[in-house]
């Protein structure tokens, strides 16, 4: 299941039990965590080096994974190409949360409890992991045709989404951060239209 090795690069664990290309991976409290094309997340503890866990609730590709800890206990989000993000307990698999948001989930990124994830047809959905609660969805793709949302990335109450537009936004999201209740308007505070092809990750 796991290659150990030592050599002059540094090498010294391979995690190999993917059947299919690995889109995503995680650190978090002593663990990795994948998921992968195979619709498996999958959990290892990186001091043994040793597969624990193996997750399957999806029925298409895994794109993305987040962390949250709640009450000193940690959940595993997961988007899939199947449209759904599903939130379970990381030691026992009990889902906590089946959101079908009508789209391909391509990218998630957390702040507390805000969830905030990307879609293949522009929109994103704002997601409370404490309340299980959905706060809203936007559309910030410009592009009516390359809308896909690429990545995001959260920095001080300041969300960054990325699409298949080439361009950048930044959005004032301090409405929905720290259970602050949430609001009506995503605020877009500028944008980056610099690039003369899609980004694909970003971080901040």
């Amino acid at each position: 299941m796991e290659d150990k090795e030592s050599d002059d690069d540094g090498l010294t664990t391979v995690y190999n039990p993917h059947q299919k290309p690995v889109l995503c991976v995680k650190v978090s409290g002593g663990y990795l965590y994948s998921c992968s094309s195979d619709k498996s997340v999958r959990v290892y503890n990186m001091e043994k080096t040793r597969q624990e866990k193996e997750f399957k609730t999806h029925k298409r590709s895994i794109t993305c994974i987040e962390i949250f800890t709640c009450c000193q206990e940690d959940y595993i989000i997961s988007g899939s190409t199947d449209k759904h993000i599903i939130m379970y307990h990381a030691k026992t698999g009990v889902v906590e949360i089946d959101f079908s948001l009508g789209a391909r989930i391509q990218c998630m990124v957390t702040q507390g409890s805000l969830l905030v994830a990307g879609l293949s047809n522009g929109f994103i959905h704002l997601i409370d992991l404490q309340t299980k609660s959905a706060l809203g969805r936007w559309l910030v793709g410009d592009d009516p045709v390359r809308k896909d949302i690429s990545c995001l990335a959260i920095h001080n109450n300041r969300l960054l989404t990325a699409s298949y537009d080439n361009k950048i936004s930044c959005w004032d999201i301090s409405h929905y951060v720290g259970g602050c209740g949430g609001g009506s308007i995503l605020a877009r505070i500028h944008q980056i239209s610099s690039f003369s092809d899609m980004v694909l990750c970003m971080q901040v």
